[in-house]
């Protein structure tokens, strides 16, 4: 669990750091946002399609104690392929507008500079 909350202070610090560079126009902050997105993108998928996906999606559940009146969240009904595609779908389009607007970050970077 200790190994756990180091991952997601690190991810926090390193979204700070990007953020805060990506508002002063920072030209490695873009590239740190796309590279940071694609990484837990890549992430993601893996774990969606790892054998032991079921058993820690059931255990998380179990922490969370969600009443049994709720069905539908008790196990997933679809594929792993297709949860995980449409689950990467909203980052890979962020990543995607990261990369149409870089043109214009990078101009905009290099004018303030």
């Amino acid at each position: 669990m200790a190994t756990s909350k180091w991952i997601w202070a690190a991810n926090i610090v390193f979204f700070l750091i990007c953020g805060l560079g990506l508002l002063k126009l920072q030209r490695w902050s873009y590239t740190g946002t796309i590279a940071l997105h694609a990484f837990w993108l890549v992430s993601m998928f893996v774990s969606q399609m790892s054998p032991s996906y079921q058993l820690y999606l059931r255990l998380c559940l179990n922490a969370l104690e969600i009443p049994q009146t709720y069905p539908e969240l008790s196990l997933p009904r679809f594929s792993p392929w297709l949860t995980a595609i449409v689950s990467a779908i909203p980052t890979a389009l962020l990543i995607a507008g990261l990369f149409y607007y870089r043109r214009s970050f990078l101009k905009a970077a290099e004018a303030g500079n």
